[in-house]
C-alpha cells in the first residue's frame, strides 16, 4: 500500500518519490541481518521510519489544501486518515503543532480548516527537520503554500532556528519574503496589465508573508 501511495503522491508533488530509497534500505538491513550486524542494522530504522512518512505527510497536505477550495466529507475522511498516521510522529516533536494539525484536519471538527492552509502547512514544515525530512522530500503542490525552502524550523526555546542561526526573535514572516519575490518576478514577466496590478498588490501588502506593521 505505502508504495503504491508514494507512486502515486510522487506525480502529485513533482518528485522522485521514497520508494527507491525506502527498497534500498530495506536490502541493506537484510544483508546487515544475515551477516549478523545488528548493530548498523538497527541504525536503518530511522531513515526508513523517516522516509516512510513522507507520503502520509504528502496526503495530508493534499487533502488539507483541498478542504479550502471546495472540498467535502470526503476529502476531510481522507486528509484526516493521512494525518492520523503521522500525528504522533510530529507530537514527538512538536505538540502545539500537532495539535493544531488535529483540530483543523479533525473529520469531526466544527469548522475544518478554520486556521487555513498556510497555518496547516506551516505546522506540517515546522517539524520536518525534526521528522528527518525536508521540502525536497515533500515537493510542491500546485496551487497550495509553497515549502519554505529556507529550512525553517522551531527550537525548543520556541524562537526558529534559520538557516542553521538561533533567532531571538519569530523570523517566520521574513523567511517567506523571497515566495513573495518569486511571486512578483512571475507576474512582472508576464506583462499583461492584471499581472502588474498582482505584482503591485503582493510588493505593497505581502502575500506569503504577513505584513504586521508599516516595516519589514
Amino acid at each position: 500500500m505505502l508504495h503504491a501511495l508514494d507512486e502515486k503522491r510522487k506525480g502529485n508533488y513533482g518528485t522522485d518519490g521514497v520508494n527507491a530509497e525506502l527498497l534500498g534500505n530495506f536490502v541493506a538491513g537484510r544483508d546487515l541481518l544475515n551477516g549478523g550486524d545488528c548493530s548498523n542494522a538497527l541504525a536503518l530504522i530511522a531513515p526508513i521510519r523517516n522516509k516512510m512518512n513522507v507520503p502520509n505527510i504528502q496526503g495530508a497536505l493534499r487533502y488539507a489544501y483541498k478542504m479550502t477550495i471546495g472540498g467535502a466529507d470526503k476529502e476531510a475522511a481522507e486528509g484526516w486518515a493521512f494525518a492520523r498516521a503521522v500525528l504522533p510522529f510530529i507530537d514527538e516533536c512538536d505538540s502545539d503543532a500537532a495539535e493544531l494539525i488535529s483540530r483543523n484536519q479533525d473529520y469531526f471538527a466544527a469548522s475544518p480548516m478554520a486556521d487555513g492552509a498556510k497555518e496547516v502547512f506551516k505546522a506540517y514544515q515546522s517539524v520536518f527537520t525534526c521528522m528527518g525530512i525536508d521540502c525536497d522530500d515533500i515537493g510542491e503542490l500546485e496551487g497550495a503554500p509553497a515549502c519554505n525552502t529556507f529550512a525553517l524550523e522551531f527550537a525548543n526555546s520556541g524562537n526558529p532556528v534559520f538557516v542553521g542561526y538561533n533567532t531571538a526573535s519569530d523570523v517566520t514572516e521574513h523567511g517567506e519574503i523571497g515566495l513573495d519575490m518569486q511571486e512578483i518576478i512571475a507576474s512582472v514577466t508576464a506583462g499583461a496589465e492584471a499581472d502588474i496590478t498582482n505584482a503591485k498588490t503582493i510588493y505593497m501588502d505581502g502575500k506569503n508573508s504577513a505584513k504586521t506593521s508599516s516595516l519589514r
